[in-house]
């Protein structure tokens, strides 16, 4: 029993606080002979659009010269989807009059590795102060959506983290004040924030707290309305929707491994929630926690795959 115990909490740990190479700090300070972002770039070879980019939008010296800045860097491929989705060619890209915007959204001040992105949840970009998302997502780590494939690449003037997609910014800047900021940010939620909105539970979230959010996707909402063979329209008029959300919120800030530890919570509807590891994953009832530990400024964010109901 001792034994299975002991490995049930290494598990936890691990799931709750990810692995030693997102999070470890540098074990040597980068020489200054080393290259800085854009020969590194260059040596690494896949990352022609992205230079072509910086030199077009006049970039390319500031990054190279300044900083220390984090950098999102897309690879050829990843701009190569882009331009498949988008319809165009990459000179047609180039001559975009919002590029520069877009290559600062993939820019950070500071030297920033993967775990600290990960403490941090939310990282103002060069555009405008507007923010990317950063969290995990079983052994990923994913900027907005975009998969980090190689982290923390080390050059004299920063921090290099290649990812698989180009990260397009928001329309208008949005300051991280609190949970919906950042459920907005994320983008896969706006069943969820219609029903805080319609609820007013919106302005209770936006308080001091904290709280602890277990968010449903748009995914998990749209399974919820096939089974109940109801419209979005009819969930959010639902006389029971504001006990429905109350029953996703704890009043204090609870992380995955302080959930799996208690096992159960009472939510701010009053009932009681219970955490277990299954399958290497933690649940919350029989909802599976995608994101865990996704920080706000009043409160805490775990992504589930299914609406919770009392």
């Amino acid at each position: 029993m001792k034994r299975r115990t002991h490995r049930s909490l290494v598990l936890v740990a691990a799931f709750a606080l990810g692995s030693a190479a997102w999070a470890a700090p540098a074990a040597n300070a980068v020489p200054k002979s080393a290259p800085n972002i854009v020969e590194r770039l260059e040596r690494l070879g896949n990352f022609s659009i992205l230079l072509d980019a910086l030199e077009t939008a006049n970039l390319k010296g500031t990054v190279a010269t300044g900083g220390p800045f984090t950098l999102f860097a897309p690879t050829d491929r990843a701009f190569g989807d882009l331009l498949r989705q988008l319809g165009i060619a990459a000179p047609e890209l180039l001559a975009n009059p919002d590029l520069a915007s877009i290559l600062l959204y993939h820019v950070a001040p500071g030297s920033l590795r993967a775990g600290q992105l990960l403490d941090a949840s939310t990282q103002p970009t060069l555009s405008d102060g507007k923010s990317v998302l950063v969290v995990r997502e079983g052994a990923d780590v994913l900027v907005n959506r975009a998969e980090i494939t190689r982290a923390n690449v080390p050059v004299s003037n920063g921090l290099i983290h290649v990812i698989d997609e180009v990260l397009l910014p928001p329309a208008e800047p949005t300051s991280i004040d609190g949970i919906a900021d950042v459920l907005q940010l994320d983008g896969r939620f706006s069943v969820l924030l219609a029903a805080l909105d319609g609820t007013g539970l919106d302005d209770a979230l936006a308080g001091a707290g904290p709280f602890t959010l277990f968010a449903p996707t748009d995914a998990a909402f749209s399974e919820l309305l096939g089974s109940l063979g109801i419209t979005a329209e009819q969930l959010l008029a639902n006389p029971d929707l504001s006990r429905i959300v109350l029953y996703h919120v704890l009043g204090s800030r609870e992380g995955a491994f302080d959930l799996l530890r208690a096992g159960n919570a009472a939510t701010l509807e009053g009932d009681d929630l219970t955490f277990r590891l299954r399958r290497l994953g933690v649940y919350v009832n029989d909802a599976r926690v995608i994101n865990p530990n996704v920080k706000a400024p009043n409160g805490i964010i775990h992504t589930i795959d299914k609406v919770l109901l009392p």
